[in-house]
């Protein structure tokens, strides 16, 4: 996840997503404990810890950005049964009430006849949540498409892992793994 997305998170449901930028600019910046932080706690320390000695600068940028990505979020119209997920430790801040991984395995585990996953970011640990619902999911002849994404250094030994478990339980030919655009910032598919 980038810093934008990570931030956008954060302020994902604020009323004006551009003034809590500049509270969370300032917030992060300044770590006096005695000031009003309108962020869970658990959200506050994580993006602490994101930005624990970065540049003022690319601390402000990533919250400008945030903000705009909660903005475009919010913009989007709402489907009933869209729910906002987070990757967090637990318990999960308020307002949360399913994480990424038990999200995408109720998916995988409905899924009929194809899934796609796409993320910006890959690693061994969250694939590793995946896998078994994967296999399964071939296993039932559904066609599995991951999109690789390129700006992730960690996706290569995740999806090496993955391809190894689907060949030695599941059906290697119900699996996909996507190559993509490499002048591309995000998962898109090459046409």
């Amino acid at each position: 996840m980038d810093d934008a997305e990570l931030v956008g998170g954060a302020l994902f449901g604020f009323p004006d997503p551009k003034a809590g930028a500049a509270i969370l600019t300032s917030l992060i910046t300044d770590t006096a404990e005695d000031r009003p932080c309108p962020i869970a706690p658990e959200l506050m320390a994580m993006l602490r810890s994101r930005f624990a000695g970065a540049a003022p600068e690319r601390v402000a940028q990533a919250c400008a950005e945030g903000g705009a990505w909660a903005t475009g979020r919010a913009s989007a119209p709402t489907v009933a049964s869209w729910e906002l997920v987070a990757t967090a430790p637990s318990p999960l801040p308020a307002g949360l009430r399913r994480t990424t991984a038990e999200t995408l395995v109720n998916l995988l585990s409905g899924s009929r006849a194809r899934a796609r996953l796409v993320a910006p970011f890959v690693d061994e640990v969250g694939m590793g949540y995946l896998t078994d619902a994967i296999v399964a999911a071939t296993r039932r002849r559904v066609a599995v498409e991951v999109f690789l994404p390129v700006r992730s250094t960690h996706s290569a030994r995740a999806t090496r892992d993955l391809a190894a478990a689907v060949h030695a339980r599941g059906r290697p030919a119900w699996l996909s793994l996507k190559a993509q655009r490499p002048e591309s910032p995000w998962p898109t598919s090459r046409s």
